[in-house]
């Protein structure tokens, strides 16, 4: 989903002010917010994680942010993890 239609999602489920409600949770401001949506600004790719999980993953990294390789960087997450209970 994409943010837009996630903030359209809050409106008709009773969060008055969507897009604010959203910034409060991502701890950035709502010009900011309103700039990932418009496109102005492109989301960094740690806000992309935590949009995913405000969101409970309705809005994906994937849609975010399609141009960065998410499948490359959850294996190597994955690995790291992987390396660090070995130790």
């Amino acid at each position: 989903m994409k943010l837009r239609d996630y903030c359209s999602y809050l409106k008709q489920n009773g969060v008055e002010h969507p897009r604010e409600h959203l910034a409060s949770l991502l701890k950035v401001k709502k010009g900011t917010v309103d700039s990932y949506i418009t496109g102005r600004r492109q989301i960094p790719i740690k806000k992309c994680q935590e949009v995913a999980k405000v969101t409970d993953s309705v809005v994906r990294c994937e849609e975010l942010r399609p141009d960065f390789d998410w499948e490359f960087f959850k294996n190597l997450k994955k690995n790291s993890e992987i390396v660090e209970q070995a130790s």
